[in-house]
Order: C-alpha cells, then structure tokens, then sequence
C-alpha cells in the first residue's frame, strides 16, 4: 500500500502544518511524506490542513480524496485507533475516547495515495464534557484508588495500571484549572508553577523500601513505565504529594513481558527459558530502535542485523544450547532493511506483529512445524511477492498480510479452517484466491480493498459472507456463492464494479443493505432461490438482469424489494432439473456479449466446448447441465 522508493532510501521531505489545539494552547506537528527520495518527485499534493480542537480531531484536504488515518501509542505499540474514509475534503475524528492527556502519539494518514506521517503530544488540560472522565476510559480501569492519612479517598486523582505496565496518574476533576484560578486570585503569591507540582513516591509493600522517586513541576499527569524502570513482580505502595497532602494507593505489579534471560547473540534479540529460546522484541532490553529503523519516523538509523537474517535452529550461549522455538511478538517490527529471513525447522509459533512494517522484505519460508501466526505477522510488507502457509495452520489471524501490497501469489493449507478480520485488507497486487473446503468462516474485510482480485474459489463448507468481505474488489469479473451460505453482509461485495456475473443459492436467507449495489448495468444474477430471501431496499442495482427458476418469476415479482429490478428472466428447466453443485468451480459463466445468443455450448471460462462431457455449460447466455 505504500510507496516505497526504487532507489537507496533518502531523508524524506519535512512539512510544516497547522497547528494541534488542545484547549487554549497550540502544538505544533510535522507531517513527512514518504514520496521525496532522492530521484522521487515531490508530491503535488499539499498536506492537510490538521486541527486538533477539545476532542475533535479534524483533517481539510485541497481536493477530495479517500483517506485512513491510523493514530498509534508508541509507549505501548498500540494503535488506539484505524479507519478508512471515503473521497471528502473535510474529516472529524471524535478523539476522546482513545487520547490520553499527555500522551506522545503517533498519526499515519493516507490521502491521494500517500502516506503522511506525524507526531504530536496531548496537552495537559482536558477538555470538559459531558464524561468527565474520559481520559482514563483508554482502558476502562481506575484500579489504584489513594486515601491520606485520615481514611479519606481523592476523587481528584484517578490513577490506574494499564495493561501495558504504565501507571497513569491524572485528574479528572472538570473543576481543577478553575479551582487553580481561584487561589492564584484569592492570593497574588501564588503561581500555577507552585500550586501545579507533584511527587511521586512507590515503595515496596513489605519492606517500604523506595524504589522510585520524582517530581513532576507544572505537570499533572504523570505516568511511570514500570518495565523500564525495573520493577519487578509484586507488591507496592504508591505515593503521590498533591495540594501539600500525601495520598496513598496499593498495587500490584506482574509484567506483560515474557519472563526469562533476554540476550543478543548474533545479529538478534533472545529470550532464553529452561532449554529454548525465542526471539524477542529488543524494548525488552530497553533498545526500542537497535533492529529498526528508528523511531524518528524520518530517516534510516541505526541497525545491527543483516540484511539476509538467520535464525539458527539451535542457539548456544555461554557454553550451553537452546534449541529457537518461537518469533515472539514485535521481534522484527520496522526492520526497514531486512530483505530476507530463513527460519528453522524448530520454529513453532510466529507471534502477533512479528515481522510488521518490513517494506523491503522480499523472501521468508514459514517452516512446516509452525502451527500458528499471530495477528498481523506480515502485515505491511509491501515487496513481499509470495507466501506458502503450511498444513499445521488452521487459523489466519487478523491483519495477518494487510498492506501486502505486492503479494502475487498465496497458498494456503488444506486444513485452513477460520480466515480473520483484515487477513488480506489491501492486497492490491493479488490476482487469484482459492480459498480450501473446509474454511467455515471468513471474518470482516478480509480482501477490503484488494482492487486487482479478479477470480476467488469459496468454499464448500462456507456459511456466510460478512460485512464488507470483498468490499472494492473491483477487479472481480464473477463470483458463485457456495451452497450452504446462509447470509451475506452488508457492502460485502460493495465497489465491485466489474462483477458481471453472480450466482446465489438456494440457502440463501438474507443479503445485506448494497451488498451488490455496485454491479455493472449488463451484469447477471443468477438466483437459485425459488422463494426470495430478504433483502434491502438497496442490496442490487436492479438494473441488472436477475434471473430465476422456471416458475416462480412471480414470487420475485410479487416481493417489495426483489420487484424493483427492471428486468426478471426465468432459467429454462434444464438448468435446474438437478440440484447444480456450482460451488465445485467457484466461477461463474462468463462470455462475450458475440457468444450470448449463437446456440453455440461454452464451459465455464467462455471457450467453445461440443458438450459431450457431463457439466455446466453455457449457451445463450445461460446456464446449462449436460448430464
């Protein structure tokens, strides 16, 4: 999806914009674009004007055009928020609900098919809304809960733990900066630098021995990564001055990271446990950029792997062995340099993110003993031309190949069962898809966008296809829905321009709201359903041809929906005389408007055939069974 550079990668163009708001105060953002490299041309297209205002984050554009804006935490590698816009000038994003105060973020926008990258910091001051206490609904929780000496409990300061090892300590008091202004007028003396200063104090619960300590002047929203602090497990006392009174809170720490010896041996972060080892994300060793690209966002830095990387299937360190068992989470995220990776034989799992954001990766081999991926394993490694998932997976996760933007070609295990949310979002450069028998269930958007699909077997077992499943596949010429599909969703093949020709089965029992509001007006669609399913007043374009069983033109004529296409053509007895196992092929009849009306049979793919074979055939622009 994005474009990457033919030549050596180069500093990338920095363009001032408007300014954040965040209450009264202004912050200033830098967005780069990635379409400035060394001989690339610079964009014709302006950045967005970009405007940050209460919890309303708004983006103006010169021209229409489609966008997606991603925003990402970087203190915890989450993305706290992802969406894809149609073709506007004008974007809103309601930010209260994933924006914390005082939190670095990250914002990636995609607009005239380039991406802008950005950083900003949420200012302290939070706005006042209705839900006053927005901030920390980040994770839903307020777990540490400070009294002072006499029993009585702070409703001020709300602090919890989240699940990312950071302790966040803020207010949530609509009334603070008012409460502030009042004092600094009552007494002259006063300044927000004094009344504005907090100490923070954690000691161990059993020995109240101090581990940490610091102030915070003029910040009011402290937040303490306890993983790179070095806690360790167990239990402690937090302490936090505020309005000269110390208030206190109990928590208990035990850390999200993997427990084990984390080294670096040969050109990789390891984690070693009992007689294994695993690859790790090198921010446990609090090297957040040693493998990566930096996290400037703005050019190449420091790297100490290869470009061609082997991961040994045995690793010895300090005179003993560990046989490499895993690539655990984020181990290579953002190597931007990698270009290939070999895997062992011993490799079991590959972890969520794993090899994330590799844009010049171009050759990886999953070993036949690993039996799972986690999400988005591969998931915008643009030059990664192809990928065979061996037999031991069952499961494609979500985002697994989003953004492959180069992926040609993708086999998949005969024992696939489930395809996630987003597997293959944005696969631009996928021509062909034959998904296995036995998958049951194809999750969300999961070929969103992948405009160069032009033909996809589904399979038998299948029972339903959901929202936005094939949703701008527009170079799909034809689909035929398996016989057991139950349901089809909304948008599911929305923005598929091409699709000529569809076949529905009888099984169907509901097709979504502009399920194929988006076929052409010569398309057909063939309906195997001798009583209409429902349907919505916009799920066709009924200007279609819409043909049905010999019979029962008149159930479809007498339906409030179905009745709206200007055109219902009943199939001659032959073609349903018994029931037609049309899912075997995953194709439906496609010929040439010359070949629709001459007599003449055609097979499936629209070549002249004499019929002495048993199959489906086509003849005048209909379906026929040669038995």
């Amino acid at each position: 999806m994005r474009k990457e550079s033919k030549t050596a990668f180069a500093l990338l163009a920095l363009l001032l914009v408007p300014l954040f708001v965040w209450g009264q105060k202004n912050i200033p953002m830098v967005l780069e674009n990635e379409s400035v490299r060394q001989s690339g041309p610079r964009s014709p297209f302006p950045p967005p004007t970009v405007v940050l205002d209460g919890t309303t984050l708004t983006f103006d554009f010169a021209t229409a055009t489609a966008a997606q804006v991603i925003i990402v935490n970087p203190s915890s590698d989450q993305i706290v928020y992802s969406h894809d816009f149609g073709s506007y000038t004008h974007l809103s994003i309601d930010v209260s609900q994933v924006c914390v105060p005082e939190v670095h973020y990250r914002i990636r926008l995609k607009a005239h098919e380039l991406w802008w990258w950005g950083e900003f910091d949420a200012e302290k001051k939070k706005p006042v809304g209705d839900d006053e206490s927005w901030w920390y609904n980040w994770n839903g929780r307020k777990d540490i809960e400070l009294v002072n000496d006499d029993g009585l409990r702070n409703d001020s300061l709300q602090c919890f733990l989240s699940v990312s090892d950071i302790i966040y300590i803020g207010h949530v008091n609509p009334q603070y900066y008012r409460y502030l202004g009042n004092l600094i007028r009552q007494d002259s003396t006063l300044t927000i630098a004094k009344l504005d200063t907090t100490t923070v104090v954690v000691t161990r619960a059993e020995t109240n021995d101090t581990v940490f300590m610091r102030g915070y002047r003029k910040c009011d929203d402290p937040l303490l990564q306890l993983n790179y602090l070095g806690f360790t497990n167990g239990d402690y006392k937090l302490n936090v001055q505020w309005r000269d009174c110390w208030w206190r809170g109990d928590f208990t720490f035990k850390s999200h990271w993997p427990e084990g010896e984390y080294v670096f041996v040969d050109s990789a972060y390891y984690r070693l446990y009992g007689k294994y080892a695993a690859t790790i994300d090198p921010a446990y060793l609090d090297k957040p950029g040693t493998l990566r690209r930096g996290w400037d966002w703005c050019k190449p830095t420091y790297r100490d792997y290869p470009d061609h990387l082997v991961i040994p299937e045995e690793l010895i360190y300090e005179g003993k062995a560990y046989e490499v068992v895993a690539i655990e989470k984020r181990s290579f995220w953002h190597c931007y340099y990698l270009l290939s990776v070999k895997l062992p034989n011993t490799v079991t799992h590959i972890d969520d993110a794993a090899f994330m954001d590799c844009p010049n990766l171009r050759r990886i081999i999953i070993p036949s003993s690993v039996t799972s991926l986690g999400d988005g394993v591969f998931s915008g490694c643009s030059r990664l031309p192809d990928i065979v998932i061996p037999e031991g997976i069952t499961v494609i996760k979500g985002s697994t190949f989003e953004e492959c933007a180069n992926i040609q070609a993708i086999t998949l295990p005969s024992g696939l069962t489930n395809i996630g949310e987003r597997a293959f979002a944005q696969c631009t450069s996928l021509p062909y898809m034959e998904i296995p028998d036995n998958v049951k269930t194809i999750e969300e958007e999961a070929f969103f966008r992948c405009y160069n699909l032009m033909e996809i077997k589904l399979p038998k077992s299948l029972k339903s296809i959901k929202y936005r499943t094939f949703y701008f596949c527009s170079s799909l010429a034809s689909i035929v829905i398996p016989q057991h599909v139950r349901s089809i969703g909304d948008e599911a093949f929305a923005g598929c321009t091409k699709l000529a020709s569809v076949t529905l089965p009888e099984s169907l029992t509901q097709i979504g709201d502009k399920a194929f509001a988006d076929m052409p007006n010569s398309g057909h669609i063939y309906c195997y359903a001798k009583t209409p399913c429902r349907i919505s007043a916009n799920t066709f374009n009924f200007k279609c041809t819409l043909h049905v069983p010999y019979g029962c033109k008149k159930n479809y004529e007498k339906d409030e929906d179905w009745k709206k296409f200007t055109n219902i053509e009943e199939m001659e007895a032959e073609e349903y005389s018994e029931p037609v196992q049309y899912g075997e092929t995953g194709v439906a009849p496609a010929v040439s408007d010359a070949a629709a009306s001459d007599g003449q049979l055609y097979d499936l793919q629209g070549r002249p055939a004499d019929g002495t074979k048993k199959g489906i055939y086509i003849r005048n622009g209909k379906k026929v069974l040669v038995r």
